[in-house]
């Protein structure tokens, strides 16, 4: 049966797609790209190389820009929804994904979520959307070898980039921050120290991750985000 995965050229969904063409065969999988139009040079290097060394067919689709307006416009206001720009436009690329996936016969899409959102190794699924009269499921997919240590491995043999302040999106980059400046916080502060204290991440990835919820400059292979 094929299957859909959600690539956006981050870590998680590059060594994702690695384990599931070991698993289902790379002929069974759909690399599926929404593209914003502030993906980041380093995330379409690593798109470009996963589809090379998979072999898997790769979807682009290019979202127009006036979506993404209405999305910031609505937000743009409100103290605390100013990040859920980016559940808004992730929730669009699904939809997208979804209409293409019916379209294709295809009934499963896997998403390659930072790993904290989910128990290691237990397969998990999301949401489910009926489309067309056709029910689409979102999943979390059971890859023993699918956690942290296993999805760094995964980048640092193929050479993706993982480093944990790269963010692949820009255009969230620049929504953080505007909320850090105006309001002098980032509400994905709080939730990054719950998983710390709950033990999902660990101290090093904790103290990373610091800068992406701090508003700092980042450096990467672009400069500076």
């Amino acid at each position: 049966m094929k299957v859909m995965v959600m690539a956006s050229g981050g870590k998680d969904s590059c060594a994702l797609t690695m384990f599931l063409a070991d698993n289902v065969g790379a002929e069974n999988i759909l690399m599926f790209t929404n593209d914003n139009g502030f993906m980041s040079e380093a995330a379409w290097e690593n798109l470009t190389k996963l589809q090379e060394i998979t072999g898997c067919q790769h979807y682009i689709h290019h979202e127009p820009m006036k979506h993404l307006q209405i999305i910031t416009d609505f937000f743009s206001n409100k103290k605390q929804g100013m990040p859920d720009v980016c559940g808004k436009c992730t929730k669009l690329a699904q939809i997208n994904a979804a209409h293409i996936a019916v379209d294709l016969g295809i009934r499963m899409i896997y998403t390659g979520n930072t790993l904290s959102n989910f128990p290691s190794g237990q397969a998990k699924v999301q949401t489910s959307l009926i489309l067309k009269g056709n029910v689409i499921r979102f999943g979390h997919p059971f890859v023993e070898e699918y956690n942290y240590p296993g999805i760094i491995t995964v980048c640092e043999q193929n050479g993706f980039e993982w480093d944990p302040r790269f963010t692949n999106c820009k255009f969230i980059r620049s929504i953080l921050r505007l909320h850090f400046n105006r309001f002098g916080n980032n509400p994905y502060e709080e939730e990054l120290q719950g998983l710390y204290n709950q033990g999902h991440i660990s101290e090093l990835y904790y103290n990373q991750l610091q800068y992406f919820c701090t508003g700092r400059p980042i450096y990467n292979m672009t400069g500076v985000l």
